[in-house]
This record gives C-alpha cells, structure tokens and sequence, in this order.
C-alpha cells in the first residue's frame, strides 16, 4: 500500500528559526519562522555527516542524470503522448528501487521518487476535473520532481562548512513543505519522510515540486548572497 511504502520512521525530531521558503502574490519569499522545533536540525546533522557517501554512490550517475533531464525537455516541448514523463521518471525509480546492483543512496532516493508518484496519481484522478488535466499535472510533477531532488543532490554533495550544509538541507525541507499540491490533513502519510532522521530525501510528499523548486532556487541566491 502507499502508506506501507512511505511509513519508513517515526522519530519526530524538530529547528530554530528555521527559512522558509513561500510564495508570495505569485513569488517566491524567503521568510522567517519563530523557533518551534529540533528535529530539521538534526536531521541536517544527519545529512552532513552521510554527504560523503552520497558522493560515492551517485556521482558515477550524474551524466546519465543530465542526459535524462535533457530527454524529459524534449518531451515537454514537443507535446510528449500523456503521461509518459510521468511513466518515464516512475519506471526508472522502480529499476532503480529492484536493482541489487543499486547503491543503498541511489535506491533509497529511488523509492522516495517512486513514492511520491505514486500518491500523486492517487490523489490526481480525485483533485483535477478531467483525464488530460490530470495527466498534464503527472507529467508537469514527474518532472519538477527530478528536477528538485536533482538540485538537491548537487548542493549537498558540494563541500562546504557542516553549518552551510544543513542550511541548505533545511531549505529545501522547507521548500517542500511551505509549498502543499493538495492539501492533506493526512501528514502521518505525507510527512513520513521528513521525520526520519535517516532519510536522504526528507521532504513532503504533497509538494506542488514546480513551486517547491522554485522556492529553492530562491532561497539558494538567498543564501548566497549572504555568504558573498
């Protein structure tokens, strides 16, 4: 069931004046929240410490990644048949997943990937009037999604002081989370990757991931200009 494959921890863990990323009248803010829980920075913590592993494991994949994005533009622009950018990102996590040859960071990113489509399409058929809407919203969340943990991926394999580290990582949780693509009340479900403290990808499964890569793309040029 979805909720068996996204029930992964249940250690709730919580920040200090954490950024949030949000839109704002059609754009994207970089906020501040009051301090209201420990566990993202442990988690950050967490993260720091499995960066070099992450490395190892996912590097060797990274010109496979880019060619793969690349392709999924090409769908985009040229009206790809409906669906199948959502099938093309979900079959290849599922591999990925099934692989024993897979990495365990490579597979767990997999899983959440595959985890995430699938709630979508669950909750899709049920929040878009129509068949070809919901297919374009499929398509449009596959992709953002490939793009975010892409992102992700990059800045957290970047060397850099362990403090900007988790600044990055909190960001994007953040990301996630400020940006809701239905609005579930159900967050024993939807948050159940982001209160494990050991999963690599600790984000909300209901995240609007066209807005949530946005935001951290925002709060990104934020942090960089701080630190300049």
């Amino acid at each position: 069931t979805l909720k068996a494959g996204a029930r992964r921890a249940r250690k709730v863990r919580p920040e200090h004046g954490r950024p949030t990323c949000a839109f704002t009248k059609g754009e994207v803010s970089l906020q501040r929240q009051a301090p209201n829980s420990s566990w993202q920075r442990h988690w950050g913590e967490a993260q720091v410490r499995k960066g070099p592993h992450l490395v190892n494991n996912i590097k060797a994949k990274t010109i496979m990644k880019k060619l793969t994005l690349t392709f999924l533009l090409t769908l985009v622009a040229v009206a790809a048949p409906a669906q199948e950018i959502f099938k093309l990102v979900r079959d290849g996590a599922a591999r990925a997943v099934n692989n024993p040859t897979s990495g365990i960071a490579v597979t767990m990113i997999a899983q959440f990937k595959l985890t995430t489509l699938n709630y979508i399409e669950s909750k899709a058929r049920n929040a878009v009037p129509g068949p070809a809407a919901a297919d374009s919203l499929l398509d449009n969340q596959a992709y953002y999604l490939s793009e975010f943990i892409d992102l992700y991926i990059d800045e957290i394999v970047k060397k850099m002081p362990k403090d900007e580290k988790r600044k990055r990582v909190i960001l994007f949780m953040d990301a996630s989370k400020s940006n809701p693509l239905f609005g579930d009340t159900d967050t024993e479900l939807i948050d159940s990757y982001m209160k494990d403290g050991d999963q690599l990808t600790p984000f909300c499964l209901d995240t609007d991931w066209e807005r949530a890569l946005a935001a951290a793309k925002y709060g990104l040029g934020e942090l960089d200009k701080q630190e300049e």
